[in-house]
């Protein structure tokens, strides 16, 4: 028998990686609790913050930068002056396209998991109360909490109770009873009110889900469009068509409206057409085409020698020169040389440039040494250097922009709820009075609810209907 003993009790023990081992539930457990905890969440929304203000204090790369290595060198080697030895770093860190960058990205999902956390943790507690309220309180809870009244009467307890009952059942306060004092009962109003919390977190999600999308799926294209000419929408079927552009002047020269006349091509089909006006875009498969300028464009038409076609639209005449003798616009097809195009600015007869033709000056890249310095007649095809330049004339063009913003409807529905979340919190705070009344006529009303202002006047409203005496009627 002592052996037997002996060899129970030098049995061998589990593993210690068996008895640490956590189960699904309760890893879940865990994560929930993380999110859910208060100081996470505050220290969430400082990183954020942080994050953010980073953001707005370093400059942020266009779109599309560092998909692009030649564009990301460029683009880092026009900033390392302004933040030298850490331009590296920044850029490493993704500080430079911080709302895309992964840790921006990081931080906003573990934010929106907390106060996703936080609001579920809270929403059984907000059912609890407006669904499942507690109705009976002790006597000490009447003598301290934080709002209290007592009502005295010559009327007998009952009648008293039921008076004050009739007084919130007029006002809409809902009633329970009391299943352990038939003489106290629990009112209260707006019992829905505190749920406008949870739509307000809601919306704060899908604020930073919108801004996510946003920022990481949005496009934007800027489109100079002749006059009867049509520009194509990078990576679609999609061509846009200008077909009659119309501006208007005060008096004193300032402009008061410009309209374009638009028409989608999708594939060689017409499919739609409208006026875009300022804040009054057209919008087609999710793009919204915006009337954004407009002006003098000159029409080029640039090719290789051996005839591989370059460039072939309309220059926008964007710039003036220094003495304003002339309107300078350019051709951004090669990045290794800076080609201008320069005509005579309108109203202006001083220019070097003749009338009704340009000028057409090549630079390398960063540099003020021109390569080539050529007159352009309208309609001679001219060689300048390795390229053949043709200047046909100038014409209006309409400066269009077109946005696809795919977190634009999310932004909208998050708009709504903050509103109506708002509204509910602030607008319809949850109100909750218990009520008892003594063998001597004695009616006590006692809330715990914020006794703010509003409150108050509430409060003692219902405190003086109930104290007013129900007039007598008596027989002749």
């Amino acid at each position: 028998m002592a052996e037997t003993v002996r060899q129970q009790s030098s049995a061998p023990e589990l593993p210690p990686e068996e008895e640490d081992d956590v189960s699904p539930l309760t890893l879940v457990k865990r994560i929930y609790a993380f999110f859910y905890n208060k100081t996470v969440g505050l220290i969430l929304i400082i990183l954020m913050a942080v994050l953010a203000l980073f953001g707005t204090m370093i400059m942020q790369a266009p779109t599309g930068t560092f998909d692009d290595p030649i564009q990301a060198e460029s683009f880092l080697e026009s900033v390392r002056p302004k933040y030298g030895m850490w331009t590296d770093v920044l850029a490493f860190l993704g500080f430079f396209r911080m709302y895309t960058s992964p840790i921006f990205l990081t931080v906003s999902a573990l934010l929106a998991g907390s106060i996703i956390g936080c609001t579920v943790h809270r929403l059984p507690l907000l059912w609890r109360a407006a669904m499942h309220p507690r109705t009976h309180v002790s006597q000490g809870f009447h003598r301290h909490a934080q709002n209290r009244r007592l009502v005295t009467s010559e009327d007998e307890p009952d009648a008293l109770l039921q008076r004050s009952k009739d007084v919130f059942k007029k006002n809409r306060w809902r009633i329970l009873a009391d299943d352990r004092d038939p003489r106290a009962y629990y009112t209260d109003k707006n019992r829905f009110g505190p749920f406008g919390t949870a739509l307000a977190h809601a919306a704060f999600v899908l604020i930073m889900a919108a801004f996510v999308v946003s920022s990481l799926f949005s496009f934007e294209q800027f489109m100079v469009i002749p006059v009867g000419g049509s520009v194509e929408l990078e990576d679609s079927s999609v061509e846009v068509r200008a077909d009659s552009f119309v501006d208007s002047y005060n008096e004193d020269g300032r402009p008061i409206d410009y309209v374009s006349e638009l028409t989608i091509v999708d594939n060689g089909t017409d499919m739609v057409s409208q006026e875009v006006r300022v804040n009054m875009p057209l919008a087609y498969g999710g793009v919204k085409f915006h009337q954004t300028s407009y002006g003098i464009a000159s029409n080029v038409h640039v090719t290789e020698l051996d005839g591989n076609v370059v460039f072939d639209g309309a220059v926008p005449m964007q710039w003036t020169s220094t003495d304003g003798t002339n309107s300078v616009g350019s051709i951004d097809e090669r990045e290794d040389l800076d080609i201008l195009i320069v005509t005579p600015a309108s109203g202006r007869t001083d220019s070097v440039i003749p009338i009704g033709s340009a000028m057409v000056e090549i630079y390398p890249s960063g540099s003020n040494e021109p390569l080539a310095v050529t007159q352009l007649p309208q309609g001679e095809a001219v060689t300048v250097g390795d390229f053949v330049f043709t200047f046909e004339g100038e014409a209006q063009y309409t400066g269009i922009t077109a946005r696809h913003d795919p977190g634009s409807p999310l932004l909208w529905i998050a708009s709504i709820l903050l509103v109506v979340g708002m509204f509910m919190t602030f607008g319809f705070p949850h109100r909750r009075i218990w009520v008892r009344v003594d063998d001597d006529s004695n009616l006590s009303l006692a809330s715990v609810d914020k006794h703010d202002a509003i409150y108050a006047n509430q409060f003692n409203r219902l405190i003086g209907e109930i104290e007013q005496i129900p007039e007598r009627t008596t027989d002749a």
